[in-house]
C-alpha cells in the first residue's frame, strides 16, 4: 500500500473547522475513507491565562496559509534546494540554528520545511502581537537584530525591500481571490 500524502486545503481565516467538518462529511457520504484518510486542523495546546487564573487552550498552530505561501513565493520562489548566499535552506530559507531549535532536520525536504517555517513565522507574529510587517522583518533579519536595531527605523535595505515584496505578493494573491470569490 502506498505512503498516505499530506495536501493543504486554503480556507478563510476562522473557517478551518467547518471546512474540515464538511470534508469529513463527504469523504463519509462517498465512502472515500480508504483514500482520504485524515482531516486535520493543525493546533497546539498552550497555556492562557484569563482573571489570573493559567488554564491550557487549543489555538490554531500556523499563521494564514496565504502569508505563509507567499512568504514562500518571496524566499525560495518555491525551490525546495534554494539556499542563500547566508545558508538559509529550503522552500522557506530557514537557517541552520533556526532549523535545529524547531527540529528540522532535513531543511530540503519541503514537509518538514514548511512545518518548521510556518510554526517560526507564527512564533514572529506572537512576539509582535500580530504585526505582519513586524515579524516578517524578524523572520527575515532575526528577531535579535530586529530588537536590537529595527524598532527606530534602521532595518537594512534587504529587510525593506523584503517586507514590500510579501505585501505585493500577498495583495496579489488576495485581490485575484476576491475576484474569484
Amino acid at each position: 500500500m502506498e505512503q498516505a500524502q499530506w495536501y493543504v486545503v486554503h480556507t478563510y481565516s476562522g473557517y478551518e473547522n467547518k471546512v474540515a467538518q464538511n470534508l469529513t462529511t463527504i469523504i463519509e457520504n462517498r465512502r472515500l475513507q480508504e483514500w482520504i484518510q485524515e482531516v486535520r486542523v493543525p493546533t497546539e495546546v498552550v497555556p492562557d491565562i484569563k482573571d489570573g487564573k493559567e488554564r491550557m487552550v487549543e489555538r490554531k498552530l500556523f499563521p494564514g496559509y496565504v502569508l505563509v505561501k507567499m512568504v514562500i513565493k518571496t524566499e525560495s520562489n518555491f525551490k525546495h534546494t534554494a539556499v542563500s548566499k547566508a545558508g538559509a535552506k529550503g522552500l522557506m530559507q530557514l537557517m541552520p540554528g533556526t532549523a535545529k531549535e524547531l527540529g528540522v532536520e532535513d531543511p530540503f525536504n519541503p514537509i518538514e520545511n514548511i512545518w518548521g517555517g510556518a510554526r517560526y513565522l507564527k512564533k514572529m507574529l506572537d512576539r509582535h502581537g500580530g504585526n505582519i510587517n513586524k515579524a516578517l522583518a524578524s523572520y527575515n533579519w532575526g528577531p535579535g537584530n530586529f530588537d536590537k536595531y529595527g524598532q527606530g527605523g534602521n532595518m537594512p535595505r534587504e529587510t525593506r525591500n523584503y517586507i514590500s515584496i510579501v505585501n505585493q505578493h500577498y495583495a496579489k494573491f488576495k485581490k485575484a481571490g476576491a475576484a474569484l470569490a
